[in-house]
Parts: C-alpha cells; structure tokens; sequence
C-alpha cells in the first residue's frame, strides 16, 4: 500500500482523510488486480446457468440479435437515467447554495465520504462494487464532498 503511515506519524490525518486515502488505496488495488488478472488471462470464468423454458401460449422467444439490441438500449437509458441524475444533484446543490442560507447544522462531525469510489452510487463500498465504474459522478460527488467539508471547517473555526 502506498498510504506511507509511518512518515505520517508526527502530522496524522484525520479520520475522514484516512479513510479517504484507504478507500483510494483500496480501489487501486482492486484496479491493479484487475488489470492482472486480464495481462495474464488467469480471470476467473463466472458459473453460467443455462435453462430452456417453454410456455403454451404459442409465442416465439426473441431472436438473439433483439435481445442484444434490448441489452444495449438498457444500457443507454442506464446511462441517461445516471447522467440526470447527477446533473439534477448538481442543480440541486447549487439552488439551495444560492437561493436560501442553510440552516444551522447540528452535526459536530466533519462531512464523510458516504459513497462508493467506484460507481459513485451511496450504500456501498467499491471493495464490494460490481456496478459500471461512473468516474464523472465520484468526481463530482468528491467535489461536492470537499465543498461540504470546507464549509464546515469555516463554520467550526468561527465557533
């Protein structure tokens, strides 16, 4: 691991940035892993289940090339539905910067980072993701993180 702890030592980081810079370390790992796994070709292959199902209705299953048609337009709505969603939390965040002041915050905790490296999704951790890496909505939820976090900082150093 390249966290180099002992040389922080005399100046530690706070809980929040340790635990920022293990969830980095944690997903570079992973990467690395990964990334091995493909130059060698030793990835392991996943257990399919292959089933035959019939029906009386009398109706034909769709043909491969449908399916796959189906599977990408999934994915692109997928895509979109993320894509709008990050834009609406962007949107979201800079309206209530602008339009209101926020209301005194009870928390005595530094903001932390509550969503996957990963996928950017909240819930999870990306040592347990197995979504689509979205590296536009973890940057943008690392830059709304810093913001929060700074703010905090402000508000608790005039305290």
């Amino acid at each position: 691991m390249k966290l180099q702890l002992e040389q922080q030592k005399t100046n530690p980081p706070s809980f929040s940035d340790l635990l920022l810079q293990l969830r980095t370390e944690e997903d570079r790992q992973l990467a690395k892993e990964s990334l091995m796994k493909q130059h060698i070709g030793a990835a392991k292959q996943k257990a399919t289940i292959q089933s035959h199902s019939a029906c009386s209705c009398g109706h034909s299953p769709p043909p491969n090339r449908e399916l796959k048609e189906m599977k990408e337009q999934l994915q692109r709505l997928q895509k979109q539905m993320s894509q709008l969603l990050t834009r609406n939390l962007a949107a979201e965040s800079k309206s209530t910067t602008r339009l209101k002041p926020s209301p005194p915050q009870k928390s005595s905790t530094k903001p932390k980072p509550w969503y996957c490296f990963n996928c950017g999704e909240d819930g999870h951790v990306s040592s347990t993701c197995t979504n689509k890496a979205n590296p536009i909505l973890v940057q943008q939820k690392k830059t709304l993180l810093r913001q929060k976090q700074a703010a905090w900082e402000t508000k608790h150093q005039l305290n």
